[in-house]
């Protein structure tokens, strides 16, 4: 069994924890800036989302078939749990938080636009019933991710900085 995960699986946790945050940070900054900017950002939003799914199904797939490290031998019996769930949980949110916001999409009868490259058009006419749930969901889902991925980032600081172990290192890029 490999120590470290493979370097590619490395780099897409990396690539997606920055573009969960991003894309959470966006919802925000929008808001700072006229009408012109903030439909630019929401077009962005959308196309980013999209990469998103993709990002994270390429991850999954890796996960399935490659050879990952057997899990971090922990003493504490909680700590491992709490990982576990969290990662699930983690898993979960990462797949079905930016697939709320395409169901959004087609709920109201729009269409999604891939960075201009590809146009996906409306599956129906429209329902602001079902639009409604599916952007309220996502938007709390958001939230609910944002929290998990805090938590995330914090369990890896403590064992980095209070247990001194090398959890962290596993998906570092570095090989050292």
């Amino acid at each position: 069994m490999p120590i470290h995960y493979p370097r590619f699986y490395a780099c897409l946790h990396w690539l997606i924890a920055a573009l969960i945050i991003v894309l959470f940070a966006m919802q925000y900054v929008r808001r700072l800036y006229g009408e012109d900017v903030h439909a630019i950002v929401r077009e962005w939003h959308k196309s980013l989302g999209l990469l998103l799914i993709a990002l994270i199904i390429a991850r999954l797939v890796i996960r399935l078939v490659g050879t990952m490290p057997s899990r971090f031998p922990d003493p504490s019996r909680l700590r491992t749990f709490g990982a576990h769930l969290v990662h699930i949980l983690l898993w979960v949110l990462m797949a079905i938080v930016p697939v709320l916001g395409v169901a959004f999409l087609f709920a109201r009868g729009r269409g999604v636009n891939f960075f201009t490259a590809l146009q996906i058009g409306p599956f129906t006419s429209g329902s602001a019933y079902w639009g409604d749930i599916a952007i309220t969901l996502h938007r709390y889902g958001a939230y609910a991710l944002m929290a998990f991925v805090a938590l995330h980032v914090v369990a890896a600081l403590y064992h980095r900085i209070i247990l001194k172990d090398d959890l962290l290192r596993r998906m570092t890029l570095s090989r050292r």
